[in-house]
């Protein structure tokens, strides 16, 4: 049996190492009984680092809302990306009708000297878009599940429609590699 000789190669700037995606065209219905975290469609990322010091960033992006058809309500709705069972990453607050936003029709807003809380009308089944993208060192090459989790804040049926979530690994120069932050870490 031939000798090896097995070398490590060491990279000279950021190199794509491997990358993998899943989508769901078309409408999920969220049809909660409570107002409890999902992942979306059952869709999850199984990815294995090849190097412990790699950037993993995660890109997603869908559209969600009210499928209710519910006029007035406060109610708002939360993501979140999930590694490992574990929050990474939380966004929240989003849609809802609130005085002067964007879920409404009204006529002057804020700035109208003649009628300036004067609703015309309601907008229903209002839809937002969602994006986001998050990035960490797994200082490990253990194999990490990602998932996105949507919520509302109330027991309320809900729709995502087009979801389609990435995730790359990204290597780095291990000199680049300094307290694991990617947020401190500025060359």
């Amino acid at each position: 049996m031939a000798l090896h000789k097995i070398t490590k190669k060491s990279l000279k700037g950021s190199m794509l190492v491997q990358f993998k995606y899943v989508e769901r065209e078309g409408t999920w219905t969220h049809a909660s009984s409570s107002n409890s975290f999902l992942t979306i469609d059952g869709k999850q990322i199984l990815m294995t680092p090849q190097f412990p010091d790699s950037i993993m960033e995660t890109s997603c992006q869908f559209s969600i809302g009210d499928s209710t058809g519910a006029q007035n309500h406060t109610d708002t709705f939360l993501t979140r990306l999930m590694c490992n069972g574990s929050e990474e990453y939380l966004q929240q607050d989003m849609t809802g009708l609130t005085p002067y936003g964007t879920a409404f029709i009204h006529t002057g807003g804020r700035n109208d000297r003649v009628s300036p809380t004067r609703r015309v009308g309601h907008v229903t089944n209002v839809r937002t878009s969602v994006a986001f993208t998050h990035a960490y060192i797994p200082r490990t090459t253990n194999q990490i599940t990602f998932e996105v989790q949507v919520r509302c804040t109330a027991d309320r049926d809900f729709q995502v429609k087009d979801f389609f979530m990435i995730c790359k690994e990204i290597g780095i120069p291990e000199d680049r590699v300094k307290s694991g932050s990617v947020n401190t870490d500025v060359p």
